[in-house]
Formats: structure tokens, sequence, C-alpha cells
């Protein structure tokens, strides 16, 4: 009888021994995955960023074109009312004076 005691004292502390290392191990493994759940997300992080900028060129690129684009537009359109403006200047004044000068009978 003291024999069996023995023996289911000895399970028990076998079985206290398993339970402290499973817990031991499932704490580990717990660690384990919370680093590469860390690594995971920086790196979708540094991912998502670069994205971001990448993203963030494109459209600045695209931004610069049109300003671009619309500085050359006003030009041509400051060039054409400055040469409209110069044909046309000469008419006028001439109009101006043929008026003038039927007014004064001339």
């Amino acid at each position: 009888m003291q024999e069996a005691l023995e023996r289911i004292k000895q399970a028990e502390a076998k079985n206290e021994r398993n339970e402290q290392q499973m817990w031991a191990d499932l704490k580990e493994y717990e660690q384990e995955k919370n680093e590469q759940l860390k690594m995971l997300e920086r790196e979708k992080k540094e991912e998502r960023d670069n994205i971001l900028t990448e993203i963030q060129e494109k459209y600045e690129e695209q931004l610069q074109q049109q300003q671009f684009s619309l500085e050359q537009e006003v030009n041509t359109e400051d060039e054409n009312y400055k040469q409209s403006y110069q044909k046309n200047r000469g008419k006028v004044v001439e109009q101006i004076i043929e008026g003038v000068n039927q007014k004064n009978g001339r």
C-alpha cells in the first residue's frame, strides 16, 4: 500500500512537472508568435508606406505636368492676345483718326 501511494505521489509530481513544462512551452510559443506578428506588422507597414509614397510621387508628378501644361497654355493665350492687340491696334488708331477727320471735315 505504501508503495502504491509512493507511485501515485511520483506520478502526480511527474504530471506537475509536465504541466509546468507545457505552460513554459506554451509561453515560449506565444512569445515566438508575437514576435512573428510584430515583424509581419512592420513589414506590412513598410510596404504600405512605400505604396503610399509611390502614389504620392505619381500624383505630384501629374500635378507638375498639369501645372506646366497650364502655364504653357496661359503663355500661348497671352501671346495670342498680344498679337491680336498689336494687329487690331493699328486698325483702331486708323478708325479713330478717320472719325476725327470726318468730324472735323477733312
